[in-house]
């Protein structure tokens, strides 16, 4: 609100309007703002006027259909074999490493990982179920089955699990948070001497890249 106001002036909110949209997106692009961080503020002035919709402060949201500025596709970033290999040599916590290496070997996401429990694992059939609960909300709402392969099946077969309902993985017995789990894994990212636009999301790409590269279709990855 503050940017918008240094663009507009001090005006009242009934006299905003369309151009004044338009008008910000120019002068943020002009600042040297990347697209995607426009598109975010954006989103959040439009939903603060629509506060003042429906106190009545104003008639209309002029930030109602604006369209979001185009963001270039760019391929996401992955680990090369060896760098992965080196990062996980460096890796002293074993509940990160554990949580690092079933997510190369699964392509789960951060949250799907940290929300995993036991009634969710079927060792038995070698899956892993990824669907809402109560607690948890999946991307989309869409459920999906995993298969596990080897490496996933030893890592899940050597935990101990205190009930269905349990957390897979925990730290001290507790939820590992996800800021917890990203400045963990970013530490070693940097020690690694890797790519540093590497991330934990950079472990799913890992997974979805290497079986391309090996020759699985990629409709069958993207499944």
């Amino acid at each position: 609100m503050e940017h918008l106001r240094s663009i507009t002036g001090d005006i009242p909110l009934s006299s905003l309007t369309a151009q004044h949209t338009d008008l910000y997106k120019v002068k943020r692009l002009q600042a040297a703002i990347l697209p995607a961080s426009i598109n975010l503020e954006i989103r959040a002035i439009r939903s603060a006027l629509n506060y003042a919709l429906r106190w009545k402060l104003i008639d209309q949201n002029p930030f109602s259909g604006v369209k979001q500025l185009p963001i270039p596709d760019k391929a996401p970033a992955y680990f090369q074999r060896d760098d992965f290999v080196r990062l996980v040599s460096l890796i002293k916590e074993p509940w990160l490493k554990e949580i690092v290496l079933f997510a190369v070997s699964t392509g789960m996401r951060r949250s799907e990982i940290t929300n995993l429990t036991w009634d969710r694992v079927d060792l038995v059939r070698r899956v892993v179920t990824v669907e809402s609960s109560q607690t948890f909300q999946v991307k989309a709402g869409k459920k999906r089955t995993i298969p596990l392969s080897d490496l996933a099946m030893d890592l899940l077969s050597k935990k101990t699990s205190e009930g269905p309902a349990s957390l897979v993985f925990t730290l001290d017995g507790g939820a590992i948070r996800a800021n917890w789990l990203t400045h963990a894994f970013k530490k070693y990212v940097r020690r690694a001497n890797v790519d540093d636009t590497l991330k934990f999301h950079s472990l799913r790409a890992s997974f979805a890249s290497w079986l391309v590269i090996e020759g699985i279709d990629i409709f069958a990855v993207s499944k």
